[in-house]
């Protein structure tokens, strides 16, 4: 959702503590999973929140792994009476393409016992009903990060561990390279009715999104065409307007069936590019990576899987989200 920050090196500033190990064997501490935090997911329309200490007070923040840089909500910065940075002389922008123009630095964020001194943010007027924030994948890669639906579990591990020894939950399972071109956002293949496309893994999106140029040319899907209806409730001033049933999305072995999937039509693609490529020198997300992904993976199809994003390796591990 954030696309600028304050220049310095995040990272250098979040610190942790291993909490336990799923492994119990001396002779493979090196490749033990250390735990650094075992948060509960809270469903709210869609999307999720996990629970994040700002100052020692308890807030839920939306996880948003399709977003840049993480942000509070005024209000918080308001009673709090939060410091403001300055972030002149950069060029930051949310999804709508709006500008931002405040920043602020926290004295302490918590997620669980792992905490992030003078940390800065960005400030938002809203996002959502008993939302204060937004992790985002400037906090969430320095884990490794499972998404355990079935339990309602987002868990962070330490990203130091031996290549490979992370599903911990069952047998079988899909391992994926994927691609972070702008550092940030993960691209990960799979394949779609036979056809491979780079797909852009979103929890911070409710629905599947695919490029209705891309779904005419290839998957003979769009409007008029069988299996594509019109989005219900859908206004003309509407983004999506036609979603389409499509009869697989598989991640290595693991597919998901059915999915309906959104279109987004060519003249709010082009709309999209033209205000993002207008701005992309200044922009760290659509600078580094100007053309918007042609296939959004959000939580209507997320919540299918058991999936473990191994930031560091850039390995996504995959099981259908009640395998054991």
């Amino acid at each position: 959702m954030i696309t600028k920050v304050p220049a310095r090196i995040l990272a250098s500033l979040f610190f942790v503590t291993a909490v336990a190990g799923i492994s119990s064997s001396a002779a493979a501490q090196q490749c033990t999973l250390k735990l650094m935090a075992e948060l509960p997911i809270t469903d709210r329309s869609e999307l999720f929140t996990v629970p994040v200490s700002v100052n020692g007070e308890q807030h839920q923040f939306l996880v948003d792994t399709g977003g840049v840089y993480s942000a509070l909500v005024e209000s918080v910065v308001q009673r709090q009476q939060l410091k403001e940075v300055s972030i002149t002389g950069t060029d930051a922008y949310n999804t709508k393409g709006e500008r931002l123009a405040k920043g602020v630095s926290v004295d302490s964020l918590k997620l669980g016992n792992n905490e992030a001194k003078n940390f800065h943010m960005f400030v938002l007027d809203n996002i959502g009903q008993d939302v204060d924030g937004i992790v985002a994948p400037d906090l969430l890669q320095l884990f490794d990060v499972e998404l355990d639906f079935a339990a309602h579990k987002m868990i962070l591990f330490s990203p130091d561990h031996c290549a490979g020894k992370v599903v911990h939950w069952a047998k079988e399972y899909a391992d994926i390279p994927f691609k972070m071109p702008d550092g940030f956002h993960v691209l990960v293949p799979v394949t779609l009715d036979g056809h491979t496309l780079m797909a852009q893994l979103d929890t911070g999106a409710s629905t599947t999104v695919l490029s209705q140029r891309i779904a005419e040319d290839v998957f003979s899907a769009g409007p008029n065409k069988p299996g594509t209806e019109q989005h219900p409730g859908a206004q003309p001033q509407d983004q999506i307007q036609y979603e389409h049933r499509f009869q697989s999305l598989a991640f290595g072995g693991v597919s998901v069936k059915n999915p309906l999937i959104a279109l987004l039509p060519d003249d709010m693609e082009r709309a999209m590019r033209k205000r993002y490529d207008a701005k992309s020198e200044n922009d760290p997300v659509y600078g580094f990576q100007p053309n918007l992904p042609r296939l959004t993976i959000g939580q209507d199809v997320l919540r299918r899987l058991h999936i473990y994003i191994a930031y560091k390796e850039q390995v996504m591990y995959v099981t259908p989200v009640d395998a054991h």
